[in-house]
């Protein structure tokens, strides 16, 4: 009774074992799918951020030459 109480749990633990292992590999295959997504994801953002910068050096430069155009119709 005991050899054979023994085999079950043993069989049990083999079963459980395989179990976590899957489970291990599913969730680094998820992680890597995360983070590859988040790498796109903040590659975009700082892309954004350059097309931001270029918009404001714009939009300085705008306001300059309109600053300027102004103070030559007062004078």
């Amino acid at each position: 009774m005991k050899k054979v109480l023994l085999t079950i749990i043993s069989v049990c633990l083999i079963a459980a074992s395989i179990f976590g292992l899957f489970a291990g590999v599913s969730s680094f295959s998820d992680i890597m799918n995360v983070k590859e997504y988040k790498e796109k994801d903040a590659e975009e953002g700082l892309e954004s951020i350059d097309t931001l910068d270029a918009g404001l050096d714009q939009l300085q430069e705008n306001t300059l030459k309109i600053g300027r155009a102004s103070c030559r119709e007062r004078v």
